[in-house]
């Protein structure tokens, strides 16, 4: 039965000369189409007025045409779809049969993302569960609701409708409601189902029953009681459970199918193109506009594209054209057969969309081996009204990102790079640049940047400090002074002085990274430091500790501190944090950082967790009353540390030049 309504058809082509084309259209998502129940296509018509259209499916069974817009140069037939995905058009004219009428367009409200510029309010999470494009959208488990207001009003006739598709997937839900925001804030509520959502001050009108349960099933709401004749926000709701919406509209939006074989009946060497515009888009003053052309509906042995006094040869071609024109001349050449044809075009160019976008990078470590991967996070962000498909350039690679508009449709990627002396990070849009960052490696004695939050910047660079591989000699020369480093307090400073030692005290600024600080201060006091002539005595910094800073990083800056201070003395104590009476365990992980780099590079290293917790009831020193502790010990305590330190610098012989514990 089939073969024999495809012969019928066939046959009527030649008995009626009305028919022109023969076209097969395809459609890859039977579901969506299955769903959704109206299909469009476009088709290139040139100054023709066709007006004798036929489908039928693969069976034979004939659609409905349910409407047919002229478009300059164009036409566009919407037709309802049997459950097939394939489908034969025939196009032709006759002067004695009226036009088409005209289908009303959909205008896309809601569709796997919202306008960058617009205002929601509830729970709004986006899933990989959809049925149209990436992503469906819904609310929090149970009663829930979310909106969205747009920055633009959208005209509406009497006799529009709201359009969207919904997927309930527990038994339990009883009611889901559609929320229509017009000017002056007015509020339509459209119910499905029992009357089970109670909300204060709210007047809802029931319009049907509860949609069908596990399924994409399309819910209309008219737009026939919305006297303001604009629409500025919408809403979903729904009493319980989990529902999810998708495809939302302000009339329908039919499924697109591609026309994957065209045939002219006429003229069999004429030949014949699908194509896109992405565009034109504004960057930098310029307009940009991407074209792709596609003839692999048209069998040829050779193809030649005349596009604007330019020739380009193969079956699909994707061009990147600087453009001001409203319309771009095309013409396809075939070859077929030893036959020739050509087929030309005028395609319309709309308004131009401009590229808007962040890109940023996010806080890394500052401080890095010699031997480590640099891991730098990278989050770009497109501002944009329309998706669009960015490059991120580093180190030879090229990684595509295809990103929906809005903040919350960013992506932070991880990258990977080697150590360079200089790294650059290139953000672009095609072949066209939009953004550059750099980061600049420097050697830890290097001064000239400046501490910006979370980062080192130079300029208008990142700034990454490179901690080399060394290893502190010790040497018995004699000394001079001893030096005591950290940040203390007023009192135990003048203490320190009237013993006799020198002390380099931080004081602590505000709004500022204070491990990044610290580092800082010790380059810009190192001139202090007489070479070779010091015992240097470094207690870490409070502010770094007390901030918690993430363990790793702080171990780095701290081990490039003392590769600093190893370039002038060789001679340096250095203390772990004194014990966090009365919760020990919150300065722990930097005790044994500090340990660590005492052995790995060979300074003397003095346990002040392991002198107090040897002292019975070590923590009075720490004591201001029954429930507060002091950061540092009163002076009592403090002599307990001099001796400790005396009895390194008096047995220095004696000490293990490899580093570790002098208790």
């Amino acid at each position: 039965m089939k073969k024999i309504c495809l012969i019928f058809y066939i046959f009527q082509f030649f008995i009626f000369s009305e028919y022109r084309y023969l076209l097969n259209l395809s459609c890859e998502n039977e579901k969506f189409l299955r769903t959704i129940k109206i299909a469009s296509f476009n088709f290139i018509s040139g100054k023709e007025k066709y007006n004798v259209i036929k489908i039928v499916d693969d069976r034979g069974r004939e659609c409905k045409i349910l409407g047919v817009n002229f478009l300059k140069n164009e036409i566009e037939v919407f037709f309802n779809p049997t459950d097939s995905c394939n489908y034969k058009v025939f196009i032709g004219y006759d002067d004695k049969k009226k036009e088409y009428e005209q289908f009303r367009s959909g205008k896309i409200l809601i569709d796997d993302y919202i306008p960058p510029d617009s205002i929601k309010s509830g729970a709004w999470l986006w899933v990989e569960k959809s049925l149209s494009g990436l992503y469906s959208h819904t609310g929090t488990s149970g009663f829930s609701f979310h909106r969205v207001s747009f920055r633009k009003q959208f005209s509406v006739n009497p006799d529009d409708k709201i359009v969207t598709y919904v997927f309930i997937e527990d038994d339990n839900v009883e009611e889901i409601m559609v929320e229509v925001v017009s000017r002056y804030r007015k509020h339509y509520y459209f119910s499905f189902g029992q009357d089970k959502i109670d909300i204060k001050g709210i007047n809802k009108e029931k319009i049907g029953e509860l949609p069908e349960k596990g399924k994409w099933v399309k819910i209309e709401v008219p737009l026939l009681k919305i006297r303001e004749r604009n629409l500025e926000g919408i809403g979903f709701y729904n009493d319980k459970g989990k529902v999810y919406w998708d495809l939302t509209s302000i009339n329908e939006i039919p499924v697109k199918m591609k026309i994957v074989k065209a045939e002219n009946l006429i003229s069999p060497n004429t030949p014949y193109f699908n194509y896109e515009v992405e565009g034109p888009f504004k960057i930098k003053d310029k307009k940009i506009i991407v074209l792709k052309l596609d003839a692999s509906c048209f069998s040829a042995d050779r193809y030649l594209w005349e596009i604007d006094e330019k020739n380009y040869y193969g079956e699909k071609v994707n061009l990147k054209l600087y453009c001001e024109k409203k319309e771009i001349d095309l013409k396809l050449k075939a070859e077929k057969n030893k036959g020739y044809g050509e087929f030309s075009h005028k395609i319309n160019i709309e308004e131009e969309k401009e590229i808007n976008f962040n890109f940023n990078i996010l806080p890394f470590e500052s401080f890095i081996y010699e031997d480590e991967i640099l891991y730098i996070p990278v989050r770009i962000e497109n501002m944009s009204e329309i998706p669009v498909k960015y490059n991120l350039l580093f180190q030879s690679n090229n990684q595509e990102l295809f990103l929906l508009p809005g903040k919350e449709n960013g992506k932070t990627t991880n990258l990977s790079l080697n150590l360079k002396d200089e790294i650059k990070i290139k953000l672009y849009f095609y072949d066209i640049e939009l953004a550059e960052k750099i980061i600049k490696v420097l050697s830890l004695d290097d001064k000239n940047y400046f501490i910006d939050g979370p980062f080192l910047r130079k300029e208008n660079s990142y700034i990454i400090f490179k901690v080399p591989e060394y290893k502190n000699i010790k040497k018995e020369e004699k000394f001079s002074k001893i030096i005591f480093i950290g940040n203390f307090p007023e009192d135990l400073v003048e203490f320190l002085k009237e013993k006799g030692f020198e002390v380099l005290s931080i004081k602590e600024e505000k709004y500022t990274n204070f491990l990044f600080a610290e580092f800082k201060f010790i380059q810009e006091n190192l001139n202090k430091i007489e070479k070779d002539n010091s015992f240097i005595i470094l207690f870490p910094f409070l502010n770094s500790l007390l901030r918690r800073h993430k363990i790793n990083e702080w171990e780095k800056v701290y081990d490039g501190i003392l590769y600093l201070l190893s370039q002038k003395n060789s001679n340096i104590i250095l203390c772990s944090p004194f014990p966090s009476y009365p919760y020990l365990e919150i300065f722990q992980p930097y005790r044994e950082k500090i340990k660590k780099i005492s052995e790995k590079r060979g300074f003397y290293f003095l346990d002040l967790y392991k002198i107090f917790s040897e002292i019975g009831e070590g923590e009075r020193f720490f004591k201001l009353n029954e429930y507060v502790y002091k950061n540092f010990p009163d002076k009592e305590g403090f002599e307990i540390v001099l001796k400790e330190i005396e009895k390194i610098m008096k047995n220095e012989k004696g000490i293990n030049n490899q580093g570790g514990s002098a208790r």
